[in-house]
């Protein structure tokens, strides 16, 4: 039986070694995410490399995908949400410490010795997830009125006041 990613990783060790991790993580275990989710199911997979920048500051990088069931804002019908993504961050002891990062790389506050794999990828999850996740227009399942239907519903609400306009000046 093939064992998981750890739960935890050891930053500075991996970083010393320039280790790389891969893995998958179950999307079950993201609390903050499940109720964004149509289903709570699925997982991430990713591979990480772990290494210091020129200043000796940890540096992780690499790359992660994942497939989320989420609602269609506009036909409320469960959307797969494919996310692909490559991760470039760097840990820092403090927000100070993060206003110097440069800004094409990501500061992430570290404040224990241990990385918490299941907490990194939800929040980089939370990020990266569309604000309005939909389908393709025409692979969705709301109805599509016609433009002429769009038309004679639309109301002016100023159109009385023209009319009142007329009337007055006729007076």
């Amino acid at each position: 039986m093939e064992q998981g990613p750890p739960q935890f990783v050891d930053p500075k060790r991996l970083a010393e070694n320039r280790d790389e991790i891969s893995g998958i993580l179950d999307i079950a275990g993201m609390q903050r995410l499940e109720g964004l989710l149509s289903k709570n199911t699925g997982s991430v997979s990713f591979e990480l490399l772990f290494n210091r920048d020129e200043h000796g500051r940890i540096c992780v990088s690499g790359n992660y995908k994942t497939e989320l069931c989420m609602q269609c804002q506009r036909c409320l019908l469960p959307v797969d949400v494919k996310i692909d993504k490559d991760v470039n961050v760097t840990l820092v002891a403090d927000e100070e410490e993060a206003t110097r990062v440069s800004r094409d790389i990501e500061p992430l506050v570290l404040t224990d010795k241990k990385l918490s794999l299941l907490m990194f990828f939800e929040d980089e999850l939370l990020l990266a997830i569309p604000l309005a996740p939909n389908h393709e227009v025409e692979d969705c399942h709301v109805e599509q009125s016609s433009e002429t239907e769009i038309r004679e519903e639309t109301q002016r609400p100023f159109a009385v006041l023209k009319d009142l306009k007329l009337k007055s000046s006729k007076d």
